[in-house]
């Protein structure tokens, strides 16, 4: 009965990646090569809504608080207004007085150009900022062991055209993230169906494989970019894309539930 529902669950999971292709870009984002210490946006997302907290500052160089309701427009384009608090209740009082609601102040738009990059651009009361942004790392991944589940992939130009497969994979690294290595392994012996390895790079909460080999027993050999690897509540989830220069590419995405000995 447990293998049934975790099988039911790895289906529901599987079909559901290609809805879920666009990035969650909830993370601490600031100025990209963090080279404006001290101030940042905080990106929670929810479904098509990311709801935006920035902390700067104002012309006298006192803190001051913005949040922003940014909502998916276009492509990978989110944008609402700003509002500004004008007080509330200390946050040692013993009772809680609800605070006058926010003031609309100006307008706010983030455009993500990667996963792990974009554009934040704001005006406040008149004055516009525009900032390349990308997520702050504040501790190394480790994805490193065993997963159950399963990959959906799709081939524009060759056949097969679409992918299914429940798998098991396992994830190894030699550093925080270092060399990454994802073995795609069969349910049924263990056999190796497919590798995918390469120097993984860190942002905030999520790791780019921009050159990682692909290699499967079938015989393909190609380069493969593996995109947002990240833990989840319950495994690690990824997406791919390769170009195999003969008029053909595939992009998919794997999900894993960690396996526990």
């Amino acid at each position: 009965m447990r293998i049934s529902r975790l099988l039911v669950l790895l289906l529901t999971l599987a079909f559901a990646l290609p809805v879920r292709a666009a990035t969650d870009y909830t993370d601490i984002w600031w100025t990209a090569g963090g080279i404006e210490d001290g101030w940042g946006v905080n990106l929670a997302q929810n479904a098509n809504s990311i709801f935006a907290t920035f902390f700067v500052y104002d012309t006298a160089g006192k803190p001051v608080w913005y949040t922003a309701f940014l909502t998916r427009t276009v492509g990978e384009t989110y944008a609402g207004n700003v509002f500004a608090r004008t007080g509330g209740t200390w946050f040692g009082a013993p009772t809680w007085v609800a605070p006058p609601p926010g003031v609309a102040v100006g307008t706010a738009a983030f455009v993500a150009s990667s996963p792990f990059r974009g554009t934040l651009t704001y005006t406040v009361s008149g004055t516009s900022v525009a900032k390349t942004v990308e997520r702050a790392t504040l501790a190394g991944i480790n994805l490193a062991g065993p997963y159950l589940g399963a990959i959906t992939a799709r081939r524009d130009g060759c056949m097969p055209n679409q992918i299914f497969e429940l798998d098991q994979f396992v994830i190894s690294q030699d550093g925080l993230p270092g060399t990454v290595r994802i073995d795609q392994l069969s349910t049924v012996d263990g056999s190796l169906i497919c590798r995918m390895e390469g120097p993984g790079v860190q942002y905030g909460g999520v790791i780019d494989i921009p050159d990682a080999s692909y290699t499967c027993s079938a015989g393909l050999a190609t380069r493969a970019h593996v995109i947002g690897l990240r833990p989840t509540a319950t495994g690690f989830e990824a997406r791919w894309f390769t170009d195999f220069m003969t008029g053909c590419t595939e992009s998919g995405n794997m999900t894993g539930a960690t396996q526990i000995p």
